[in-house]
């Protein structure tokens, strides 16, 4: 199925089989990519190959996210013109730049969660301030309170805005990323490298090319490469990223940022595994050997199990055995690499304070294997 969400569908399609499976519409229904992928069936004129009610449950995904667009389209532009008027520079992130370079060629392909907007740190509480003064609401998680972790220091954005009049969250950012991801990829080289656009109107900005590839590799691996939970559509987004920006992605920049904070075997997985879904060839497979192939393969065989299968043969027990056990041996570095934002010992009474507050959690996570996704569900 993920070949269908490719950019190129040019070749690797067998006409005589069926296209998509009952469990291939499950896997794009789960991960946020059923709009893109009726988008591109459609574009190449393969909708009349899906049973009807699979074409029917494509486009109804379809028709809400055209929906959802619009309504996040509008918030976007009246949003961007009152921070003009207030003098407020800002940069569109992950979904929000789709709108200035069109990535999908279709207005519902992508399916918008909130606005992420970057603004600068000196700003952002004249920002914030803006958005409350114009009817939006400020919102702090559940579950960030239950945490213990409401927004301070630590984060990279504000509390989430909503706009109930186009039932829009908002997320402000003064930081591109938290903890190791805010190392790999600096907010002042995003601010330093990007690209000023006139959307609508309205100036803003988004990310250079190879400073948006990497956000979308740190973002969709920020704890899903612990936890083997890959999101199916942050993928295809770099898939579409790459077909687009080829040319102007420094592959090389893109390696040595992630080698300086050790990130280089989760990038090489990524591309390899990239490259193996949508068939999305980069510079880095190359530079891939055993251990970025074995973690490539835990990330698809933690995609596979995002959606339930009835049967359950001794390999797949081994395997899911493996990636609770790479998860829960792995759980505590990857938290004290990514609770802070200082590096190597920097700031290390701080890292060894919320580790402290981590630990309870890692132990639960050892006596109970759904404790995880059971917080998320909070």
């Amino acid at each position: 199925m993920s070949r269908l969400l490719a950019p190129d569908l040019s070749g690797g399609l067998n006409p005589d089989s069926a296209l998509l499976s009952p469990l291939g519409l499950a896997y794009a229904q789960a991960h946020g990519c059923a709009s893109l992928l009726y988008v591109n069936l459609k574009r190449h004129g393969l909708l009349a190959r899906l049973p009807t009610e699979m074409a029917v449950a494509l486009k109804g995904a379809y028709r809400r996210d055209t929906v959802r667009y619009l309504r996040h389209r509008h918030c976007l532009r009246q949003i961007l013109a009152l921070f003009e008027r207030a003098g407020i520079e800002t940069l569109l992130l992950k979904g929000a730049a789709t709108f200035c370079d069109d990535l999908y060629g279709d207005s519902g392909a992508r399916a918008m969660g909130d606005l992420d907007i970057l603004v600068p740190e000196s700003q952002k509480e004249r920002a914030r301030r803006v958005l409350l003064e114009n009817g939006f609401r400020e919102e702090c998680p559940p579950a960030a309170v239950l945490a213990g972790d409401v927004f301070d220091r630590r984060h990279h954005h504000l509390p989430p805005f909503y706009d109930a009049r186009h039932q829009v969250v908002i997320e402000l950012h003064y930081r591109v990323c938290y903890g190791q991801g805010n190392r790999i990829l600096p907010t002042a080289r995003v601010w330093g490298r990007r690209q000023t656009v006139l959307w609508e109107g309205q100036r803003t900005a988004i990310p250079a090319p190879t400073e948006r590839v990497l956000h979308n590799v740190v973002h969709a691996l920020k704890k899903e490469y612990l936890t083997s939970r890959i999101n199916l559509m942050q993928m295809a987004e770099f898939a579409w990223l790459v077909a687009r920006y080829r040319e102007w992605i420094d592959w090389q920049a893109l390696l040595s940022l992630c080698e300086r904070q050790g990130f280089r075997t989760p990038l090489l997985a990524y591309a390899v595994l990239a490259g193996e879904l949508f068939g999305t060839e980069t510079p880095l497979t190359g530079q891939a050997g055993r251990r970025v192939r074995w973690n490539a393969r835990r990330l698809l065989m933690g995609l596979r199990f995002s959606v339930p299968v009835e049967t359950a043969g001794w390999g797949e027990s081994l395997w899911r055995m493996t990636l609770t056990a790479y998860y829960r041996l792995n759980m505590l570095p990857w938290a004290w690499r990514n609770i802070c934002y200082a590096p190597g010992w920097q700031n290390l009474p701080a890292r060894v304070v919320c580790l402290l507050r981590k630990l309870p959690a890692g132990l639960k996570a050892w006596g109970d294997p759904d404790y995880d996704s059971k917080r998320e569900r909070l």
